[in-house]
Formats: C-alpha cells, sequence, structure tokens
C-alpha cells in the first residue's frame, strides 16, 4: 500500500480475511478497510464501497472501525458525485454517512472530520437553496471550530469553508451593501488560518491550507477593492510560502496598479 501498489495491496488485505484457519476478529474487518482504502486510493470507488458497505451490514462491535468504515463509505460517494449525472443523489446520500459518524460517535476522532466533510456536502447541495449556505453548510463547519479532537487541519478547512459558504451567499444577494457585509465576513475566516489566529499552543500551520486561505483572501480582498487587504495578505504567503515568489511578484504588481489606479484585475 505505501509503496502505491493499490491492486497488489487489495490481494494481501483479502487473503487476511479469507483465510478462514483463524476466526472472526477485528483484524478481520480492519483487513476489509484497508482492502477498502486500497481500492479508493485507486480510483475503484465501486469497489470500495461495496467493502465499506460488507462492514456496515455486517455491524461489528467495534465503535471505531465502524465509524471509520461510515466515513469512508461518505468519501466514496463524495467522489462519485463529482463524476455522477445525478450529484446531489451522492451528496444527499454522503451527507446521511457523515451525520450517522456525528449522531452515533460523537466522541471519536473523526467526527470532527465527519462534520466537516457534511459541511463539504452541504456546501455543494446549498446550490439548489442559496440560504443553506449560511445556515446548514456554515451550522456544520462551526462543529468542527468546537468540537475538542479536531486537529488544526479540521478547524483550518472549517474556517475556510465557512468563508466560502459566506462568499457564495453574497454571490446570491441583490444589495451590495449585504454583500459586501458577508465578504467581510468572509475575508475574517480566512484570516484566521493565514495569520495563525486558529493555532493552539504547541500547532503549526498546515501549508496546503495556507495557501488556500491566502489565495482565496487576496481574491476576496480584490473583489471588495481593498487593495491594501490584498497586498497584505500577498506578502504574508510571499513571506510563509517563498516557493510561490514568481507567481505572488505576478500578483502583487497587479494589485498595485490596481491600488493606483492604472488598471483592475478581471473580476
Amino acid at each position: 500500500f505505501r509503496q502505491q501498489n493499490y491492486t497488489n495491496a487489495e490481494i494481501q488485505f483479502r487473503r487476511i480475511y479469507q483465510n478462514t484457519n483463524w476466526p472472526v476478529s477485528e483484524l478481520t474487518y480492519e483487513a476489509k478497510m484497508q482492502e477498502g482504502r486500497a481500492a479508493f486510493a485507486r480510483q475503484g470507488f465501486n469497489n470500495a464501497q461495496e467493502l465499506f458497505t460488507q462492514i456496515l451490514n455486517a455491524q461489528p462491535p467495534y465503535p471505531g472501525l465502524v465509524a471509520d468504515a461510515f466515513f469512508a463509505y461518505g468519501d466514496c460517494l463524495m467522489m462519485q458525485a463529482s463524476i455522477s449525472t445525478n450529484a446531489f443523489a451522492r451528496y444527499e446520500e454522503a451527507s446521511t454517512a457523515y451525520r450517522t459518524i456525528t449522531r452515533n460517535f460523537p466522541t471519536n476522532a473523526v467526527t470532527p472530520k465527519a462534520w466537516g466533510s457534511l459541511g463539504n456536502c452541504l456546501l455543494q447541495l446549498a446550490q439548489q437553496d442559496p440560504v443553506f449556505y449560511t445556515t446548514e453548510a456554515t451550522n456544520a463547519y462551526q462543529q468542527v471550530l468546537n468540537h475538542p479532537l479536531a486537529i488544526v487541519q479540521d478547524r483550518s478547512q472549517a474556517e475556510i469553508g465557512i468563508a466560502l459558504a459566506l462568499k457564495k451567499r453574497a454571490e446570491s444577494l441583490p444589495s451590495l451593501s449585504d454583500r459586501t457585509l458577508l465578504l467581510e465576513k468572509a475575508l475574517y475566516h480566512f484570516h484566521r488560518v493565514l495569520y495563525g489566529n486558529n493555532l493552539h499552543a504547541g500547532e503549526v500551520a498546515h501549508p496546503f491550507w495556507l495557501k488556500k486561505a491566502g489565495l482565496e483572501s487576496a481574491q476576496t480582498a480584490e473583489t471588495l477593492q481593498n487593495w491594501d487587504a490584498a497586498l497584505g495578505t500577498y506578502s504574508r504567503l510571499r513571506e510563509l510560502l517563498p516557493q510561490l515568489a514568481p507567481d505572488l511578484d505576478r500578483r502583487i504588481a497587479r494589485a498595485r496598479a490596481a491600488k493606483t489606479g492604472e488598471t483592475r484585475p478581471a473580476q
């Protein structure tokens, strides 16, 4: 599995739980979980979903493993939604799986991740009703921020999720002042990640979420024509992620030109 030889990994994991000389135990289901994860990793989502379903149908007496199976099952549905002609139905199914975790396994380590993934589902489903952006989706992300087992990656994703939901809701509002208010709230959440205000003692920010928060924050600031905020964000990103310097220098030059009235970035 670590060598990314996923097909062979599936075979080896299958041999473990199909060995009739060994009694059925937690290891049996762990092996099936790993086979499913290997199938998922090679993008065999139907195969992975079937394996996770088998575990859930068996109702093994191992709560942590069952929670992991629900989470993996939801992830399969999310991936299938991205290529499905009936995406909303897939997102609905996935949201049910994640909600099951939050209800039945509230103290499990995977639960804050389930809340975050539920937020991602609801962010997609809110396309049918934009009000859900600032009700259902943001509420799910808020649960991550409140959960004592959420790690920095979980909380960073949730902060950015709240900000993206606010931006999406803003797009549907006719009033400029209302749109501006929500975009400024989105900036607040992006900045919490970018400037480390969401970190607990001893934690270090994750580079992926720093980059995501920074680029989204700068784009939002540009939409608001707040060029000082945009320039500050790009400068912060350049300091934290020097490997992005060439691209960020171009963005900084564009924002400076817009600030002086020479040009405006494309919306």
